[in-house]
């Protein structure tokens, strides 16, 4: 009992067999809801026209309702029905393109086999806890960027009139977008005070993270990768599709 024990909690410890029950989830989840959208919209039957009003051309009492206000309650009730079935469709996308992301990670698993073409996931597996350190560091860095974005300079520029709009515009300036300010001629109409607050965040900004944390990023990643090819040693190397070009050969022969 203890050695099957041993084995679960060292399966459960491995980040990607929980991406693999994710996908899987994911995959019933895809099936549940397509079959839901399949039946439900198969015995549908919209209307082309609902009289909701007794009559449009009354001289008076013009919002009397037909029968009493039965169709008003159908037309709702249909309306309803076909907003839950696109609140459904959309569901449906969304966990499509998670899932995508996730047989990726998978794909990037079963690869994991290769000395060479599993690298990206060593490296990722040996940086980890410096990863984990870098993200803490960067989320606290934008996060107090974003939020001072918004409290000094929200009222002037839109980008950053909501604090979600100020995290969004800084991540944008992470990855090198720098338009989310606006132009030079509408920095220009600021008041002197508000373009130091701007110039003095901004720069600041770039200099702290665009390019020395960034840069840590990298550091990170490049030291991992180069200790995990210091531990492989000098083995002969053979490449990917040289050894794909062998393993044909193998079958090609076995079947002759």
């Amino acid at each position: 009992g203890d050695y099957k024990q041993g084995r679960l909690k060292k399966y459960f410890g491995n980040v990607f067999n929980w991406l693999d029950w994710s996908s899987n989830f994911m995959w019933l989840g895809i099936f549940v809801t397509y079959i839901y959208i399949i039946i439900s919209t198969s015995h549908i039957s919209i209307k082309p026209r609902y009289d909701v009003y007794e009559d449009l051309h009354a001289s008076g009492n013009w919002l009397k309702l037909t029968k009493g206000g039965e169709t008003l309650q159908e037309m709702s009730e249909d309306f309803d029905f076909v907003s839950n079935v696109g609140n459904y469709w959309r569901m449906y996308i969304l966990m499509n393109g998670a899932n995508f992301l996730l047989m990726l990670m998978r794909l990037l698993k079963f690869m994991d086999f290769h000395p060479d073409i599993g690298m990206i996931t060593r490296t990722v597996r040996k940086a980890g806890p410096d990863l984990v350190n870098f993200a803490c560091l960067a989320i606290i860095l934008v996060v107090s960027y974003s939020l001072a974005a918004h409290v000094l300079l929200g009222p002037q520029i839109k980008a950053l009139t909501t604090l979600g709009g100020s995290f969004q515009a800084f991540l944008m300036f992470m990855m090198g977008e720098f338009d989310g300010m606006g132009s030079n001629a509408f920095i220009s109409t600021l008041p002197s005070a508000t373009r130091l607050s701007l110039m003095l965040i901004f720069w600041s900004y770039v200099i702290l993270v665009f390019l020395i944390l960034l840069s840590a990023l990298l550091a990170i990643i490049v030291s991992a990768m180069d200790e995990l090819k210091q531990s492989q040693g000098s083995r002969k190397r053979t490449q990917f599709f040289g050894e794909l070009y062998i393993v044909f050969l193998y079958y090609a022969q076995k079947t002759q």
